[in-house]
């Protein structure tokens, strides 16, 4: 009878694993997934595996009439039975990955460390309402959106510059139409050789650039190509 209830704990967590997973893609993304969205999975199957095992000790001729218990007790038990050791596998999950994307940060920021820019500078020229700046790709730091202007920073040698062009930051984007230029925020558009750390944890990373004491954040749904982009960003002709 014990031996009896791996079969319908094997074909609830079969279901759940290898067929919830296959008909629901997107919840189940790596990157979109979430504490909130682990704790609904555990608690699902926990119902699942509860139900199915109670349903197949109604079924058996020496427990079906012996059983008093109903479908909702045995869920709230089952529930309160499986808490402490989902609760204790949802922290050691979090731990792991948390360990594995540090390491992963610190093999990124020595590859970065490494970098060297550009090898062609090629100048480009950002044009606004009436102005334009005219500077090295190489240079160009990031641009950040503010209300109805965009604010350039880049180097001039060793000098810190900035300056707001009356624009929009979308346009800034058509201009600058290069496989390193990307937008890792709504406020945001960097330049991705130029990028010299990056930090963060689950809630989000932030980009570090020399000589700038802000730091310039990374969207939560655009974090993993970001990422993905400055590790591979050698692997790409510099221009197109």
């Amino acid at each position: 009878m014990l031996l009896g209830m791996a079969i319908p704990i094997f074909l609830g967590l079969s279901l759940n694993f290898y067929g919830l997973t296959r008909m629901l893609p997107r919840f189940f993304q790596e990157e979109q997934w979430t504490v909130g969205r682990e704790l609904i999975w555990s608690f699902w199957n926990i119902v699942t595996v509860v139900v199915l095992v109670n349903v197949y000790y109604r079924l058996l001729p020496t427990c079906g009439t012996q059983l008093d218990t109903s479908f909702t007790s045995a869920l709230t038990y089952g529930i309160l039975i499986g808490t402490l050791p989902s609760f204790i596998c949802i922290q050691y999950n979090q731990l792991q990955a948390s360990k594995k994307k540090l390491r992963k940060l610190e093999e990124l920021n020595m590859l970065l460390s490494q970098r060297q820019g550009i090898i062609d500078n090629e100048v480009v020229v950002l044009t606004g309402d009436n102005e334009s700046l005219k500077l090295g790709l190489n240079d160009l730091l990031f641009i950040e959106a503010q209300d109805n202007y965009a604010n350039v920073l880049w180097h001039n040698g060793q000098e810190l510059k900035q300056r707001l062009i009356r624009g929009t930051l979308k346009s800034m984007e058509e201009q600058l139409d290069f496989h390193f230029i990307k937008r890792c925020h709504r406020s945001y558009l960097v330049n991705l050789f130029n990028v010299k750390r990056v930090s963060g944890n689950a809630r989000g990373f932030k980009l570090y650039f020399e000589n700038v004491e802000k730091p310039v954040p990374i969207s939560r749904e655009l974090s993993k190509s970001i990422l993905k982009e400055l590790d591979e960003l050698d692997l790409k002709p510099h221009l197109i």
